[in-house]
């Protein structure tokens, strides 16, 4: 048996939450006590509601720099996602739909325009444009509030500015933190600069599905070791899919399952879901049902999310073979032509026909609900 190679790099996010408390602690007990003596009235209202302002006000600052300096390294916008206000570039149109939060709250995915697209730009634009804003804001209401009945308005600015300090530490905290943020991604730049051209492949067939601009292609030869790579088994499978290579798609995503070292979680319940899919349309539903149900409950419910149109062909196959449950499964076929319409137009069709092979299949395996209806 192939030895499984182990991880160079490990989830870190507890030694980035360490660092924010503390800084979180220190300059909270330095700040906002002047600033809460500053305000009239409830001065722990308007305490609070500053620190909120300052999460979106940060949030905001640090998606909008990263789409202006994007574009300024050669990128184009395929979507972004703030605080769930979400914008998604499909058909040459700007959608618009409210969404949950991503990551600590926005999110931006955006495409090369060109080879040389500077990714360390892309990947640094949004704490050069949040430093940039804070940095004017506190020498202004420095100069002109200083020592005035306004200086509640800088004492809020100085909570604003620690506010976006930590959010900037999250973010360019060069270790893996749960997810791979900008940090991380430059310390992968610098240290696998020949990694580029094949990133920004992923990136592009990123654009495809979500913009629908065309047809993605196969990766092939991406090193392992790079977590910035591993999601190539996704798009891979995709591939497969859509060009009716059933055989292949499985292969693809149990090899992902074996060998992908740095698999975000949403990219294993993909794969997990196309693994699942195939074994369950062979009858093998009591090793799928024994595997299912050693996995994490997060991971369980994202492989059979029923709001993913990608989740339902899964879904509805273990909600009616292995739970033998009519009511999920019924509750799961309702929610077909909900989220087909939420889905991608570039894999809706795909989708759609794997979703009509699990309806005939339980339909073969379930005759008694089905006479029961009749």
């Amino acid at each position: 048996m192939e030895k499984k190679e182990k991880p160079i790099y490990r989830n870190q996010s507890i030694f980035v939450w360490v660092v924010v408390l503390f800084l979180a602690y220190i300059l909270g007990r330095s700040i906002f006590p002047l600033a809460s003596s500053s305000y009239k009235g409830n001065s722990l209202l308007i305490s609070v509601l500053v620190l909120l302002l300052g999460f979106i006000f940060s949030t905001i600052l640090y998606e909008v720099g990263k789409i202006i300096f994007g574009k300024i390294a050669g990128y184009k916008l395929i979507k972004t996602n703030i605080l769930g206000f979400t914008w998604t570039k499909q058909n040459n149109k700007t959608k618009f739909s409210f969404t949950r939060f991503t990551r600590y709250g926005g999110e931006t995915l955006m495409s090369p325009k060109k080879d040389k697209a500077s990714l360390v730009l892309l990947s640094l634009g949004g704490s050069i444009f949040v430093i940039l804003i804070n940095v004017i804001c506190l020498v202004l209401l420095t100069i002109f509030t200083n020592n005035t009945k306004y200086d509640y308005l800088l004492y809020s600015q100085y909570i604003f500015s620690t506010i976006a300090l930590l959010i900037l530490i999250f973010n360019l905290a060069p270790v893996l933190n749960d997810e791979m943020y900008d940090g991380f991604v430059l310390r992968i730049y610098f240290s696998k600069k020949d990694f580029i051209k094949q990133y920004h492949q992923l990136l592009i067939q990123q654009e495809r599905i979500i913009s629908n601009t065309g047809k993605i292609t196969l990766i092939e030869h991406f090193d392992l070791q790079n977590p910035l790579l591993n999601s190539a088994y996704v798009y891979n499978c995709y591939y497969y899919l859509d060009n009716n290579d059933f055989v292949q798609a499985e292969k693809i995503a149990i090899e992902g399952l074996e060998k992908g070292l740095y698999l975000t979680e949403s990219e294993k319940a993909k794969l997990y879901n196309i693994k699942f899919y195939f074994a369950l349309l062979r009858n093998e539903e009591e090793k799928v049902g024994n595997e299912f149900y050693k996995l994490d409950r997060s991971l369980r419910k994202q492989i059979i999310n029923p709001h993913n149109f990608e989740s339902l062909k899964t879904a509805l196959l273990i909600a009616s073979i292995i739970d033998s449950s009519y009511d999920l499964y019924e509750y799961l076929t309702l929610q077909i032509d909900k989220d087909k319409n939420k889905y991608y137009a570039s894999r809706v069709n795909i989708e759609e026909n794997l979703i009509d092979k699990s309806l005939s299949f339980i339909e073969t395996k379930k005759i008694e609900w089905f006479k029961k209806e009749n």
